[in-house]
């Protein structure tokens, strides 16, 4: 069953102390029976970090969270025990968080911090868990984040826990934003595989109607006129008509119509 926690615990100067000054990030129940703790008004973040808007001479904006349990159990981090407040920065050279300094003076100074520092992402990667008002209880809602770093690079320490923790709901009416995932722009697989067969098909029809006239034209050259037959020579005239002529030697001679008839005579061998 989920109880939302009475007690907040912080980290100062080496010790642990109870205080009123800030509030759960969540509702504690059997699977986290601790979470971590944020100022009231503060923002709580993933990674045992919290976030505030408020000014603060020489701050960050972000804070090291407290926790429900006084010995930091799962679920929380102990983060800059040693320092009198728990305001730390992220150093974009090393792309790790450091805890900020504290001169004599008793300013913190997050603009030269200390060398001691802690695995967590870039403060734009944090994922928000929960607001937290600055009087009366907050309305939880419900986030599962992990408080313990994926990897350790050697020669940083982290006292990070290895579970996670969880904000359950209250009875109280509130609302979650759903996202909704973009839809890309373009066309989609399927389209794109219907156009690529219907191209295919188009070009198989295109090289049937192409191969089709080829053959009708083919089949149609032995009856095309030729244009280079030659003319059959003329026959002769013999052949012409069907009466051979005789083709006289010599001179004609002329007969004398009152001449009679010559008869011819005989020679005897």
């Amino acid at each position: 069953m989920s109880s939302i926690p009475d007690s907040c615990y912080i980290h100062s100067g080496g010790s642990v102390i109870l205080t009123t000054d800030l509030s759960p990030c969540g509702v504690t129940n059997s699977t986290n029976p601790q979470v971590p703790c944020c100022w009231k008004g503060d923002t709580c973040l993933s990674d045992g970090i919290c976030t505030y808007t408020h000014s603060l001479d020489g701050g960050s904006g972000y804070v090291a969270a407290g926790c429900t349990d006084q010995g930091f159990g799962d679920g929380c981090r102990s983060l800059c025990a040693q320092n009198t407040y728990g305001d730390i920065v992220y150093v974009e050279s090393s792309k790790t968080w450091h805890c900020c300094s504290f001169p004599p003076d008793g300013i913190r100074n997050c603009s030269q911090p200390l060398s001691d520092q802690f695995l967590a992402p870039a403060p734009k990667e944090l994922l928000t868990i929960q607001a937290l008002p600055k009087t009366g209880t907050p309305s939880y809602v419900v986030a599962t984040v992990s408080s313990t770093p994926t990897s350790t690079p050697s020669g940083i320490s982290t006292s990070a826990s290895s579970t996670t923790s969880t904000a359950a709901p209250s009875t109280t009416s509130s609302t979650s934003n759903t996202s909704t995932p973009s839809t890309s722009g373009g066309l989609s697989t399927g389209a794109k595989a219907g156009i690529g067969v219907g191209a295919g098909i188009a070009a198989v029809g295109i090289m049937g109607l192409i191969g089709f006239l080829l053959f009708r034209r083919r089949r149609r050259q032995p009856y095309a006129t030729d244009t280079n037959v030659h003319e059959l020579a003329q026959p002769p005239t013999y052949y012409a008509n069907q009466t051979k002529y005789a083709e006289l030697q010599g001179p004609i001679a002329e007969k004398d119509a009152r001449t009679g008839p010559v008869e011819l005579g005989t020679t005897e061998r």
